[in-house]
Protein backbone atom coordinates (compact mmCIF):
# COMPACT_ATOMS: atom_id res chain seq x y z
CA UNK A 1 0.00 0.00 0.00
CA UNK A 2 1.32 3.49 -1.05
CA UNK A 3 0.51 6.65 1.53
CA UNK A 4 1.05 10.00 -0.03
CA UNK A 5 2.29 12.94 2.47
CA UNK A 6 1.80 16.76 1.27
CA UNK A 7 4.07 18.06 3.14
CA UNK A 8 3.79 21.83 3.80
CA UNK A 9 6.40 24.54 4.37
CA UNK A 10 7.70 25.14 7.98
CA UNK A 11 10.16 27.64 9.44
CA UNK A 12 13.13 27.36 11.81
CA UNK A 13 11.13 29.91 14.13
CA UNK A 14 7.67 31.11 13.53
CA UNK A 15 4.38 31.00 14.99
CA UNK A 16 2.55 29.54 11.97
CA UNK A 17 4.52 26.31 11.39
CA UNK A 18 7.46 26.20 13.55
CA UNK A 19 9.99 23.04 12.08
CA UNK A 20 9.73 21.59 15.77
CA UNK A 21 6.12 20.71 14.90
CA UNK A 22 6.15 20.02 11.44
CA UNK A 23 8.94 17.26 11.41
CA UNK A 24 6.25 15.15 13.63
CA UNK A 25 4.75 13.63 10.48
CA UNK A 26 7.51 12.42 7.99
CA UNK A 27 9.44 11.32 11.01
CA UNK A 28 6.67 9.16 12.04
CA UNK A 29 6.40 8.08 8.76
CA UNK A 30 9.63 7.29 8.09
CA UNK A 31 9.71 4.63 11.13
CA UNK A 32 6.61 3.13 10.20
CA UNK A 33 8.04 2.52 6.43
CA UNK A 34 11.07 1.12 8.15
CA UNK A 35 9.05 -1.48 10.38
CA UNK A 36 6.35 -2.50 7.61
CA UNK A 37 8.31 -3.67 4.34
CA UNK A 38 4.35 -3.97 2.65
CA UNK A 39 4.54 -0.26 2.89
CA UNK A 40 5.23 2.49 0.14
CA UNK A 41 6.23 6.18 0.89
CA UNK A 42 5.21 9.06 -1.34
CA UNK A 43 6.32 12.48 0.22
CA UNK A 44 6.02 15.59 -1.67
CA UNK A 45 7.63 18.49 -0.02
CA UNK A 46 6.21 21.99 -0.25
CA UNK A 47 9.73 23.46 -0.60
CA UNK A 48 12.11 20.59 -0.96
CA UNK A 49 14.95 22.31 -0.47
CA UNK A 50 14.66 22.74 2.90
CA UNK A 51 12.86 19.74 4.11
CA UNK A 52 16.12 18.36 5.56
CA UNK A 53 16.37 21.70 7.34
CA UNK A 54 13.23 20.88 8.44
CA UNK A 55 13.91 17.69 9.66
CA UNK A 56 16.91 18.80 11.91
CA UNK A 57 20.75 17.24 11.65
CA UNK A 58 20.09 14.06 14.27
CA UNK A 59 17.24 12.90 12.22
CA UNK A 60 18.77 12.54 8.86
CA UNK A 61 20.10 9.21 9.29
CA UNK A 62 16.34 8.37 9.69
CA UNK A 63 15.78 9.99 6.50
CA UNK A 64 18.71 7.54 4.77
CA UNK A 65 17.42 4.36 6.31
CA UNK A 66 14.18 5.55 4.77
CA UNK A 67 15.80 5.88 1.44
CA UNK A 68 17.62 2.58 2.10
CA UNK A 69 14.41 0.87 2.15
CA UNK A 70 13.57 1.55 -1.42
CA UNK A 71 9.72 1.93 -0.92
CA UNK A 72 10.38 6.08 0.07
CA UNK A 73 10.00 8.58 -3.15
CA UNK A 74 10.75 12.00 -2.02
CA UNK A 75 12.00 15.14 -3.72
CA UNK A 76 14.57 16.84 -2.20
CA UNK A 77 15.98 19.30 -5.40
CA UNK A 78 13.82 22.64 -5.58
CA UNK A 79 12.93 24.49 -9.00
CA UNK A 80 15.47 26.60 -10.57
CA UNK A 81 15.49 29.82 -8.76
CA UNK A 82 13.14 28.78 -6.00
CA UNK A 83 11.82 27.07 -3.18
CA UNK A 84 9.46 24.89 -4.38
CA UNK A 85 9.16 22.03 -6.71
CA UNK A 86 6.60 22.60 -9.74
CA UNK A 87 6.93 19.40 -11.22
CA UNK A 88 5.56 16.76 -8.43
CA UNK A 89 2.13 18.20 -8.39
CA UNK A 90 -0.28 17.35 -5.01
CA UNK A 91 -2.60 15.83 -7.76
CA UNK A 92 0.29 13.38 -9.45
CA UNK A 93 1.34 12.58 -6.03
CA UNK A 94 -2.22 11.63 -4.93
CA UNK A 95 -3.31 9.54 -8.31
CA UNK A 96 -0.50 7.44 -7.72
CA UNK A 97 -1.56 6.71 -3.77
CA UNK A 98 -3.92 4.49 -2.11
CA UNK A 99 -4.62 7.30 0.32
CA UNK A 100 -3.16 10.75 1.37
CA UNK A 101 -2.41 12.79 4.10
CA UNK A 102 -2.22 16.41 4.07
CA UNK A 103 0.35 17.99 6.72
CA UNK A 104 -1.57 21.03 8.23
CA UNK A 105 -4.93 22.29 8.49
CA UNK A 106 -4.14 26.02 7.97
CA UNK A 107 -3.68 26.19 4.01
CA UNK A 108 -5.36 22.92 2.82
CA UNK A 109 -5.05 23.87 -0.77
CA UNK A 110 -2.96 20.40 -1.50
CA UNK A 111 -4.95 18.15 0.14
CA UNK A 112 -7.85 19.80 -1.67
CA UNK A 113 -6.09 19.12 -5.30
CA UNK A 114 -5.34 15.61 -3.48
CA UNK A 115 -9.10 14.94 -3.01
CA UNK A 116 -10.20 16.24 -6.42
CA UNK A 117 -7.79 14.01 -7.75
CA UNK A 118 -9.93 11.08 -6.98
CA UNK A 119 -8.45 9.56 -3.64
CA UNK A 120 -9.15 10.04 -0.37
CA UNK A 121 -6.75 12.15 1.53
CA UNK A 122 -6.82 13.19 5.33
CA UNK A 123 -5.55 16.03 6.70
CA UNK A 124 -3.14 15.92 10.11
CA UNK A 125 -3.38 19.27 12.54
CA UNK A 126 -0.64 19.92 14.33
CA UNK A 127 -1.65 23.25 14.76
CA UNK A 128 -4.56 22.99 17.30
CA UNK A 129 -7.35 23.43 14.73
CA UNK A 130 -10.14 22.10 17.09
CA UNK A 131 -13.24 24.20 15.18
CA UNK A 132 -12.87 23.27 11.73
CA UNK A 133 -15.39 22.18 9.03
CA UNK A 134 -13.04 19.25 8.46
CA UNK A 135 -13.37 18.10 12.02
CA UNK A 136 -16.06 19.63 13.59
CA UNK A 137 -19.26 18.71 11.08
CA UNK A 138 -21.65 16.77 13.69
CA UNK A 139 -18.21 14.72 14.66
CA UNK A 140 -18.80 12.34 11.87
CA UNK A 141 -16.02 13.37 9.42
CA UNK A 142 -12.83 11.21 9.22
CA UNK A 143 -11.08 13.82 7.45
CA UNK A 144 -9.37 15.93 10.27
CA UNK A 145 -6.89 14.35 12.72
CA UNK A 146 -4.92 15.89 15.75
CA UNK A 147 -2.88 12.30 16.25
CA UNK A 148 -0.81 10.35 14.15
CA UNK A 149 -1.57 7.27 15.87
CA UNK A 150 -4.91 7.40 15.03
CA UNK A 151 -4.77 8.42 11.64
CA UNK A 152 -2.32 5.12 11.24
CA UNK A 153 -4.32 2.75 13.22
CA UNK A 154 -7.13 3.69 10.66
CA UNK A 155 -5.44 3.45 7.82
CA UNK A 156 -4.11 -0.28 8.81
CA UNK A 157 -8.24 -0.86 9.51
CA UNK A 158 -8.79 0.83 5.96
CA UNK A 159 -5.95 -1.63 4.04
CA UNK A 160 -8.29 -4.65 5.58
CA UNK A 161 -11.69 -3.31 5.02
CA UNK A 162 -12.23 0.21 3.70
CA UNK A 163 -13.79 2.46 6.37
CA UNK A 164 -16.38 4.04 4.82
CA UNK A 165 -16.14 8.33 4.77
CA UNK A 166 -12.41 8.06 6.06
CA UNK A 167 -10.65 10.66 3.89
CA UNK A 168 -13.98 11.22 1.97
CA UNK A 169 -14.68 14.96 1.56
CA UNK A 170 -18.33 14.64 -0.33
CA UNK A 171 -20.27 16.02 2.49
CA UNK A 172 -18.34 19.35 2.60
CA UNK A 173 -16.74 19.50 -0.83
CA UNK A 174 -19.77 21.73 -2.15
CA UNK A 175 -17.81 24.39 0.15
CA UNK A 176 -15.01 24.26 -1.76
CA UNK A 177 -16.12 23.36 -5.22
CA UNK A 178 -19.27 24.19 -5.74
CA UNK A 179 -19.56 23.23 -9.68
CA UNK A 180 -17.97 19.68 -9.36
CA UNK A 181 -17.87 19.87 -13.11
CA UNK A 182 -14.01 19.42 -13.65
CA UNK A 183 -14.21 22.94 -16.01
CA UNK A 184 -12.18 24.94 -13.23
CA UNK A 185 -9.50 25.97 -15.85
CA UNK A 186 -12.35 26.97 -18.36
CA UNK A 187 -14.15 28.74 -16.56
CA UNK A 188 -10.94 30.95 -15.21
CA UNK A 189 -10.06 31.63 -18.70
CA UNK A 190 -13.44 32.85 -19.62
CA UNK A 191 -12.19 35.28 -16.87
CA UNK A 192 -9.33 36.10 -17.90
CA UNK A 193 -10.06 36.79 -21.46
CA UNK A 194 -13.20 39.35 -20.39
CA UNK A 195 -10.35 40.72 -18.20
CA UNK A 196 -7.92 41.24 -20.67
CA UNK A 197 -10.70 42.50 -23.24
CA UNK A 198 -11.62 45.56 -20.73
CA UNK A 199 -7.91 45.88 -19.56
CA UNK A 200 -7.51 47.52 -23.26
CA UNK A 201 -10.45 50.20 -22.78
CA UNK A 202 -9.79 53.48 -20.71
CA UNK A 203 -12.24 51.95 -17.91
CA UNK A 204 -10.84 52.66 -14.36
CA UNK A 205 -9.77 49.04 -12.63
CA UNK A 206 -13.05 48.68 -10.60
CA UNK A 207 -15.01 49.08 -13.81
CA UNK A 208 -12.91 46.58 -15.53
CA UNK A 209 -13.82 44.30 -12.89
CA UNK A 210 -17.68 44.87 -12.64
CA UNK A 211 -18.18 44.62 -16.66
CA UNK A 212 -16.25 41.44 -16.11
CA UNK A 213 -18.08 40.00 -13.34
CA UNK A 214 -21.40 40.67 -14.81
CA UNK A 215 -20.24 39.17 -18.53
CA UNK A 216 -19.25 36.35 -16.97
CA UNK A 217 -22.46 35.67 -14.85
CA UNK A 218 -24.60 35.97 -17.78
Amino acid sequence: KIIGYLDQGSYPHHWANPHCYARKGPIFLFNKLIENPWMGLIIKPKKPIRFKEKLGEKNLPLLQKAIDTGRLYITLESAKGHYKNFVDSPALVSMVSDICIHDGMFASTAGLESYLSGTRTVIYDNMGFHESIFMNEDNKNLIGFSNFNKIWELFIKHFDKPIKGLGDWSRIIKYFDPYQDEKSSERLTYLIKLLLKYHDTKLSQSEILEKSFIDYSS
